[in-house]
Order: structure tokens, then sequence, then C-alpha cells
């Protein structure tokens, strides 16, 4: 290991501690500190082009599997596992499992497809407990051929006592299959009697919901189910009605029982609440939600989940062969409504790619909730190709937190903020991870520098990584907030005892002009046999994965730059070393006004 004496300015003298004197009156002090062998994401991937990562400290969306409106079953409990459905094909219906969202088993067809039937879609799991034994209730959308001319999709309901099927279709025409929960079914006999609804009453109660005309020879087209237990144990199930668009909920009595006189629609494409539709059909003007009118006009893919009091309807719009597919929020009293659609400064959509403006993401949305540990994260699928569906879509999980705001009426409202979309390295977040981020449990200090007014250096470790330049704005520049100086300025995370640490990670800007240079000067104070031990890492330059640089500029020799990646940044990883704290220096580029940092990352032993 290379010893380094050091010959520090006054300012950082100072701040270090003991200084010597030297000539004509000027402070310095030298100290020792070893330099740290680490590696930073320089090596490529010869096949992906993309840089190469220990998966034992960080893993990558892009690694993740291929498929659309993925869902996650949550199984640990029972079996150590998650599950994840999605999106299938004639073929019927397969599905993986995990640990650790960095390695994934397949464990084959869960789901056996019927003879000519098509668009298996959107399928979710739900578990319940009963006298012992388990029972996994699958809920999916599937076309049989006689409804191919009109695309018409119809709902059903398998079960299985393992989340790796087999899953056998409920029939309601048979007593024991369906626990005697008979109804008549619909339409043909090859499917009508495993239609989840029994549609004559459940046009009667859209009719009465919605405000529809569905006739006896109509086929309400059903998609993406939804099932959901409440805290005091209520079942409830909903879906998105394709014609018109908008999504249904409604009570269950049990999972294979509907109590029709429950149905009620929760949205309507464009409208904040289903009173400003009605007041737009009697003539008032009402303000409208222009995310929502971006793209084909949908509220699909919902999922509720329940917090402090309040339910959380969220669902996916604009379309999901469309860049701008994007995820938003709404919030009631109750499961079933009425929800209010969270407004543009309530962070109302939030899990996008900027509608289209990410250069690195697009058709982010179809997610679902999960939580490991007491952190909630959330999985979506994205285009493959930036743009274009042409490509397919790939699965992507990242973290979502709650912010406290204020509502309409000045009381406290929590809202949802996503973490994502990453497409860069991130921490492992798993428990299977030997080390995960322990930033939040430091201490952030802004040791030289001059702070850009209202800034903070604590904003870097808040756990909020900053996003978006066009949506949000007015959320995103009161609650998600980047530490920003005037100068290069050096940080310094401090921890109460010394932790065991393997990586350190400092993430970028969202803005052009606010990207950082590099990070140099990285030093890790620890303590080795009861002494104070300085490691050093001199600098961490930006690379192609955090900007993307104007090719016309790059020729001549001018790194300008274009645009940035999202939850980018720089990092370093290295053998295990016990730190007290971690100082580093933030680098202003030459020309530029001011350079944000959005956050840290230190990988840490978990405790």
């Amino acid at each position: 290991m290379k010893t380094i004496t050091k010959t520090l300015s006054v300012a950082l003298a100072l701040m270090l501690g003991t200084t010597l004197l030297a000539g004509c009156g000027e402070q310095v002090q030298t100290k020792t500190v070893y330099e740290l062998p680490y590696y930073s994401g320089t090596n490529v991937d010869e096949i992906t082009g993309e840089p190469e990562y220990n998966q034992n400290l960080w893993r990558r969306n892009s690694d993740l599997l291929s498929g659309a409106d993925p869902f996650i079953l949550d199984n640990t409990a029972r079996d150590g596992y998650y599950y994840l459905y999605s999106t299938g094909s004639s073929d019927g219906l397969s599905a993986y499992r995990t640990k650790n969202f960095t390695t994934w088993e397949g464990v084959g067809q869960i789901l056996e497809g019927e003879d000519g039937w098509t668009a298996y879609w959107a399928p979710e799991v739900i578990a319940e407990e009963k006298d012992g034994k388990v029972t996994y209730y699958l809920f999916y959308s599937a076309m049989p051929p006689e409804l191919a001319a009109s695309d018409d999709k119809v709902m059903f309901v398998a079960t299985s006592s393992s989340p790796e099927g087999p899953f056998e279709m409920v029939d309601f025409t048979d007593e024991t299959s369906c626990a005697g929960n008979l109804h008549a079914g619909v339409g043909s006999d090859s499917y009508g009697p495993y239609a989840l609804f029994e549609y004559e009453a459940l046009r009667e109660a859209l009719n009465r919901a919605c405000g529809t005309d569905f006739t006896a020879s109509d086929m309400p087209s059903l998609i993406d189910a939804h099932p959901f237990v409440a805290a005091n144990g209520d079942k409830y199930i909903y879906f998105s009605l394709e014609t018109p668009r908008g999504i249904v909920g409604m009570k269950m009595e049990n999972w294979y029982s509907v109590d029709y006189s429950t149905v009620t629609l929760l949205t309507r494409v464009g409208y904040y609440t289903l009173e400003d539709y009605e007041k737009e059909e009697a003539g008032e003007y009402v303000e409208k939600n222009e995310y929502e009118l971006v793209g084909e006009e949908v509220n699909e893919g919902p999922e509720v989940i329940e917090h402090d009091g309040k339910y959380y309807l969220t669902f996916s719009v604009n379309g999901f062969y469309d860049a701008s597919y994007s995820v938003m929020q709404s919030v009631g009293d109750s499961p079933l409504g009425p929800f209010t659609k969270l407004k543009d400064d309530q962070n109302g959509l939030f899990l996008s790619a900027d509608l289209g403006g990410n250069a690195m993401a697009s058709g982010t949305g179809h997610h679902s909730f999960f939580t490991v540990g007491d952190k909630l994260y959330l999985c979506y699928h994205r285009h493959n190709i930036v743009g274009s569906i042409d490509g397919g879509r790939g699965v992507c999980v990242d973290e979502v937190k709650w912010v406290e705001t204020e509502g309409e009426n000045g009381e406290k409202l929590d809202v949802l903020y996503a973490n994502g979309p990453t497409v860069t390295v991130q921490p492992r977040f798993d428990t299977e991870a030997e080390y995960g981020n322990i930033a939040e449990e430091g201490t952030v200090t802004l040791v030289s520098g001059t702070a850009e007014e209202g800034s903070s250096a604590g904003l870097l470790n808040d756990g909020l990584l900053s996003y978006n330049v066009s949506v949000g704005q007015a959320f995103l520049d009161e609650y998600v907030k980047e530490s920003v100086t005037t100068t290069n300025a050096t940080y310094e995370i401090a921890f109460d005892e010394a932790r065991e640490i393997r990586g350190f990670m400092v993430y970028g800007s969202k803005y052009t002009d606010k990207y950082f240079a590099a990070v140099r000067d990285i030093e890790l104070v620890t303590e080795e046999n009861g002494a104070e031990r300085i490691y050093y890492i001199e600098e961490l330059p930006v690379d192609d994965s955090c900007v993307v640089y104007n090719e016309d500029e790059l020729a001549l020799g001018n790194y300008v730059i274009e645009n940035v990646v999202y939850g980018s940044g720089v990092y370093a990883e290295f053998n295990a070393i016990n730190v007290r704290s971690i100082r580093f220096t933030v680098v202003l580029p030459e020309g530029q006004e001011s350079v944000g940092v959005s956050e840290i990352a230190v990988l840490g032993k978990r405790a």
C-alpha cells in the first residue's frame, strides 16, 4: 500500500486540527495518508457495453428480467422468496423467484394456456391462510378466440397450493371448484363458466356506477385485476375498465364472490375527482390534469396501498407504448374512495421518465409495491429501447419514500416519491446483502465551500434522489432539494462510532449546469489498534454512464454536458475498513456557476 505525505492549505489544515508554521507566516500541515486500492466501475462488458460491477455490493435495473406488467408477491415468511409474475402469451403464464433481486430462478409455467386463447395479461397473486392451509389466488385477464374480433378481455381467477403453481382455473358452475360460490358466468361455454364475474350483475352495477349503457349483448372488457386486503381484513378487487377508461373497485365477500352493490367507479381520465367530471358534464369549467392527456387516455394497472389511515390508489397513465407512460397517485379515506388525484405540487405523477424528457429511460409504468424490512419498493416495467416499445419491456425495482407535505387545508399529507427510474449501478437493498446503504445513519456537514442560499449539507443523506426537470417542479423544489454550492465543496459524513464499510457513492445533480466535474481528495478516517489512520482516493472522475456529452463539442476536446443521467454518480468499492468519517471534495467545473449533489451512499455492514 502506497504511503503519501500531503501538504494541506491553511483552510484544510485548520479543519483537520494540528498545524505547522512555515516560512513567510504561511500555515501548512503535513500528514501521512495511505493510498486505498479501489474499483470504480471502469471495466466495460464487451457484449453489453455496460460497466461491470460487483454484484455482492451493487445492483442495476438493466440486469433484471424482461417482462411487462410485473407483480411481486412477498412469500418470504413462508419460503424465503419473492415471486415475480408478468404478462404472458398464448402459452399461459410463467413466473420467477428471488431472494436478493440480483439472481432469479425460473419456476416454469404456472398456468397452462387454453387452445386458441391469447393476451394473458397482468397477473396478480394473493395468498390466504385458513385452518393451517395456504391457498394462492391468481387473478388475470385473457382473450378467448371468440372475442378476438372485438378485442375484449375476460377476467379469471385460478388457485394453487403453491406460488409456483400449477394454478387451476376456478369453474363457477362446479360447486367444489368455487367453494359453493356458483354463478352463471358469461358468453360461450368455452370460457363462460370460468369468468370471475357474473356479467349480468356486473353490467347492471357498471351502468349504475359508471353511467354506461352496457346491454345483454355487450361484453365489458376488463384488464389489470388487483386484489387488496385492508387492515381490518376486508377484501377488495380493482380493475381497469377498457371502455370507457377508468378504475373500478368493489368489495369481495370472499375471493370468489363479489358484492355487486359496492361496485364503484373510482377515476376518470383527466379529472382530479369524479365530482369534477360531473361538473364538466353539467357545463361547469373544471381544472384538468394535463399529465394524463399527453398520450393515450388511460387509467390502468391499479394498485392500492394503505398508509397512516389513508388509502392511496395508484395507476398508470398515457399508454404503455408511449415514452410518457407514468404512475400517478390519488388519495382517499376508504378503500372505495372517493379518491382525489394529487396535483403537480403534491407529486401527483410519482414515477415517470419526465414525460419523455429522460434521455435514458421511457415507458415507466404498471407497477406493484412490496417491502424489504421496513422499506417500501416499487416494481415496474420500462422500455428496453428508450423511446420505443419495439424492444419489449424490462422489469425494474426502485425504492419509494413517503414525503410529508401539507394537504389542501393545511393538514399533514404523506405522498409517495420514487427514487427512480434508475439505470445506473445502485446499492443492493436486499436482506441477503452483507452490506447496505447506511448513509442515513451518519451526519453530513459542509466543512469548506460556499453554500447556495437555502441549501444544506443535510440534504445529502435524506434518502431522496433528485429527479426530473419538467414534471412536479413545485413539489421537487420544496421537498427534494440538492445540496448546492457556488465553489468547490468539501463535505464530511461522520458516524457515532466506526463502521465497517466496503463502498462509497456520490450522486450528481439532475441539472446539466450543476453536475460536478469530479469528486476528489476522498479521505476515509479509520481507527486501527486505537490509532487514527487515513486512507486516500485522489479522484473519481465523471464517466459516460453519468452524463451524455455533446458529440460536436467532444470532437473539439470540450466536455459539454447535453444530458444528465438522473440518479447517477461516481463510486468506489474497496476491501472492508472500519471508518469513522469520510471527507470528499466536489469539484465545480470551470465556467459553471454552481455545483449540486443529490445524495450520498455509504455501503456499510448491516447492524
